[in-house]
């Protein structure tokens, strides 16, 4: 896919992504989770290989694709006509959004992904300090 706006956020010379949207649902099928997925297209061959076993994580890191470090940011919104469809919800439902970039060692793009998770089957974990503790 192409998204220039993307691209440019992200600093990006090249708008092209390969996307992988994905949904979680219980046993009813209502969705608990919807995630948007952008791979900067680099040629190596990802999309033919495809996943590694239905890991995403695993297939980028079979193609050499190794994230060194991320950045998220959580904010709670909404769901829009197109998203509450998709998840069996109601338009206007809170679901927490979470869009976050993985970088390489090297500081390159690894991964895009933005996630809408069900407030009432998620939550936030948050570790900071010397040896990550509590």
């Amino acid at each position: 896919m192409t998204d220039r706006e993307l691209a440019a956020e992200l600093g990006l010379a090249s708008s092209t992504f390969i996307a992988l949207d994905r949904v979680r649902r219980l046993g009813d099928g209502q969705g608990v989770s919807l995630e948007h997925s952008r791979i900067p297209a680099t040629g190596d061959g990802l999309p033919e290989r495809g996943l590694d076993d239905g890991s995403l994580s695993r297939a980028l890191i079979a193609a050499g694709r190794i994230t060194d470090s991320g950045e998220g940011l959580v904010s709670v919104r909404g769901l829009d006509a197109a998203e509450a469809a998709v998840l069996h919800r109601s338009p206007g439902d809170s679901f927490l959004r979470l869009a976050q970039v993985y970088r390489a060692a090297d500081g390159s793009v690894t991964e895009q992904v933005t996630s809408l998770l069900d407030p009432a089957r998620f939550e936030l974990h948050v570790r900071s300090g010397r040896g990550g503790r509590l």
